[in-house]
């Protein structure tokens, strides 16, 4: 029987490293999982409830004695960005370089795959190619010139958004830097279509971009129930950071001029008022900001409301948008996520441009007050999602090392 390739994933920081790792683990891949922080099984249980919030995304039993760590950088970079906030993308970038080296040094021994992830593989992609050691690059969001073009044109579009916040631009040396990971890649796999576009108009690589979506553990999510009457009132979810990159201030408008007070409630999660900026004094009363939200308590929040909106300017994925399918939800979301990817127009949501809050706004009106077509949409998303599994994503990354080794 052919030996199955030894795989070495790294990422430094979270994004879906954890999950990537167990899902190789679990097809039978032999794996070293190199990150800055791991929090083993026996330790973990020891944890105040206060701590294991924190760090639940640093655990998992099933890769107990498969992980190597790095951790004194992470710990600087965590204590100095709080002391100096606005320093934070740098000392990431610190963190990132000092990962890197320390992975060239110890853990490219024997390995016949390295799988890392965007914005800290450069190095590791370097030394590895030297060796022969084929280079997978997992791409987490879409190309960064795409993105500083996207909202370059929403700044353009509505100033005020960004009057008190840095405007976008891009940086060379970063830029350089991520073009350099793309050239380096054997393969590029992208969670969408459209971060695999972003990375077709934009690079210069010769690798072959792989499309795997991600997968939604679907026990943590159950459909609502099902509504008592159709006088009840509607309540539209958004869950995201509150910047303009997510789409909540184009919400905001298209809720503002639908006028739904006393017919339905939008649910705000991810930050407080005062992170609204230039719409902290002026929200409609049937807004409400729920702050930050703890991931074990998404899953009651989706089975609480009625239509979840996600109207990003563009995402590498958007894991909300399976989540909140998989809770029997409709989505509204736009065409620069993975929204293109899981729904069928009208089917299980609708699919817009980013930054036509007309659309957004018409779609809003048209479930507030169809609640029978709320229920079809959501029925139909739900279906659709328990397509998506972490095992059918483990699978085909399985593939791509399987194959880089044949």
């Amino acid at each position: 029987m052919k030996r199955k390739p030894k795989v070495l994933v790294c990422n430094p920081g979270t994004l879906h490293s954890f999950r990537l790792a167990r899902e190789l683990k679990r097809q039978g891949i032999e794996i070293i999982f190199a990150t800055s922080l791991f929090v083993p099984q026996m330790l973990f249980r020891l944890l105040p409830n206060k701590w294991k919030e924190k760090l639940d995304n640093r655990a998992d039993q099933e890769l107990d004695g498969h992980v190597v760590q790095y951790p004194i950088p992470e710990f600087i970079c965590l204590l100095l960005a709080r002391l100096f906030p606005a320093k934070s993308n740098s000392l990431i970038r610190w963190r990132n370089r000092l990962f890197s080296r320390w992975v060239v040094k110890n853990h490219l021994a024997e390995v016949a795959v390295v799988w890392s992830f965007d914005t800290a593989s450069e190095h590791i992609f370097r030394v590895a190619k030297y060796r022969g050691i084929s280079c997978v690059l997992d791409m987490s969001t879409a190309h960064p010139s795409a993105g500083v073009d996207i909202l370059q044109q929403h700044v353009t579009r509505c100033p005020r958004f960004w009057e008190d916040i840095d405007r976008p631009e891009k940086k060379i040396d970063e830029l350089r830097s991520r073009d350099n990971e793309l050239l380096l890649a054997d393969v590029v796999v992208s969670a969408s279509r459209f971060t695999a576009s972003s990375i077709q108009q934009y690079s210069q690589t010769q690798a072959t971009i792989e499309v795997i979506p991600y997968g939604v553990e679907l026990a943590q999510f159950y459909s609502r129930k099902v509504r008592e009457a159709s006088s009840e009132l509607l309540t539209f979810l958004f869950v995201g950071w509150f910047g303009p990159q997510k789409g909540v201030y184009d919400l905001l408008v298209a809720w503002k001029h639908s006028a739904l007070e006393g017919k339905a409630n939008l649910l705000l999660v991810g930050g407080n008022r005062e992170d609204l900026r230039c719409w902290k004094d002026d929200l409609p009363a049937n807004v409400e900001c729920v702050g930050r939200v703890p991931r074990r308590e998404i899953g009651d929040l989706f089975n609480s409301a009625d239509v979840f909106v996600f109207p990003s300017l563009f995402e590498g994925f958007g894991l909300v948008i399976l989540e909140a399918m998989a809770s029997g939800l409709p989505v509204l979301t736009t065409k620069n996520t993975a929204g293109p990817d899981l729904i069928e127009d009208g089917v299980e949501g609708f699919i817009s441009i980013p930054g036509d809050v007309q659309t957004l706004e018409k779609h809003i009106l048209l479930l507030s007050e169809d609640h029978s077509l709320v229920e079809l949409m959501g029925r139909q998303a739900r279906k659709k999602a328990e397509k998506y599994t972490w095992g059918a994503y483990g699978k085909k990354c399985s593939q791509i090392c399987q194959d880089l080794c044949s």
